[in-house]
Formats: C-alpha cells, structure tokens, sequence
C-alpha cells in the first residue's frame, strides 16, 4: 500500500493497467509490534486507506484506476494487555472470519472468536476486536474485519470515487458478507 521503498512506479503501472489493485490489508500483520486493525479505514496514523487513497491521488494514479483489497481474515496476537493497540508477546496466528470446516481446520475463526469472547468495535477505526485472557491470565487480542465494517470500506470507495474492493480470500466469507455485496453494489 504504500511502498516505502519506491519499488514501484505506480503512476506509469495504472497508465498501462486497467485497475490497479492496492493491498488495503495488513496495516498490522502476523509479526505487528503491536495488535490493531488488519485494514482500518481511518485512524491508527497512516495505517488506514485514507493515508493510502492520498497517497496514491498524490502520485497521479486516478482514483478510478484504484481497487482497494479488503481483508476476509484478520489476525489473533498474544498480548501484554487487553488495551486495543497493546504490544504484542510474539507472532500472531491467522484468523479467517469464517469458513467451512474442511479449509484450514486447525486455525480459529474470527466470528467464533468473538462470539465467545465478547465483540468489541475500536472506535478510532470501527473495526471489529475482541480481548481475552487465558487459563494462566495471559492476553490475546484478535482483530478482523465483519460485515460492519465492511460496509464501511464499501462507502468509503464510493465516497472517494475508487475503482472498487477486492475481497481476500473469498472462501472466508459467508452469507451476511455476500448479503452486504448485494446491498451495497453499484446500480447496473
């Protein structure tokens, strides 16, 4: 999203490419520091498609050129505390908001999680958390992305005229994100 080491030339790849689809994921990863949102539209300083959609108008790449990828997982870090944004104790493990039992069976899914554990919404963000302490009182925060906000990603691309959201992976999502799709697609 934001190639901080100038690897590529942006502006000449949309001048050649009908779309150019801009990783809006992993603004906090599987290694983070820290624990926060996977794909935060605003808030958390640049780490938001705000800070990305500027930076890709201020190198010329028009924003109907932009497709923005949109997250279907998120990540659950062991944490020194239940504050939203708490350093992270190690590597995180992947958590896909949902998906059938036969994909990925060892890893926890997001909506689960969260059920069990209470859902929480960052109110800088809006993205979907959840805090919990295990058996020794050890913390793990799992942050991911829900039909809330996805819904918001979606408005946010209109709003600012984007080419779009890619979802990632599709086998994640479930009914209520297909369900969101349909209600927020373009008029044909």
């Amino acid at each position: 999203a934001f190639d901080d080491d100038d690897a590529y030339n942006e502006r000449a790849l949309a001048a050649l490419a009908d779309y150019v689809v801009v990783q809006g994921y992993d603004l906090h990863n599987l290694n983070d520091r820290r624990a926060g949102p996977v794909a935060a539209v605003r808030g958390w300083g640049r780490l938001n498609w705000g800070a990305i959609a500027d930076r890709y108008a201020a190198l010329g790449v028009p924003p109907g050129k932009v497709v923005m990828a949109a997250p279907l997982y998120g990540y659950r870090w062991p944490t020194v505390s239940g504050e939203p944004g708490s350093e992270t104790r190690g590597s995180g493990v992947a958590i896909p908001l949902t998906a059938p039992a036969d994909v990925l069976p060892d890893l926890p899914r997001a909506r689960s999680e969260a059920a069990a554990h209470g859902l929480r919404r960052d109110p800088e963000s809006g993205a979907p958390y959840y805090v919990y302490q295990d058996a020794q009182g050890a913390w793990f925060q799992g942050w991911f992305d829900d039909e809330t906000s996805l819904r918001e990603k979606f408005g946010f691309v209109r709003e600012r005229g984007l080419g779009g959201v890619a979802l990632f992976p599709l086998i994640y999502g479930d009914a209520g994100v297909w369900a969101v799709l349909r209600e927020v697609r373009p008029e044909r």
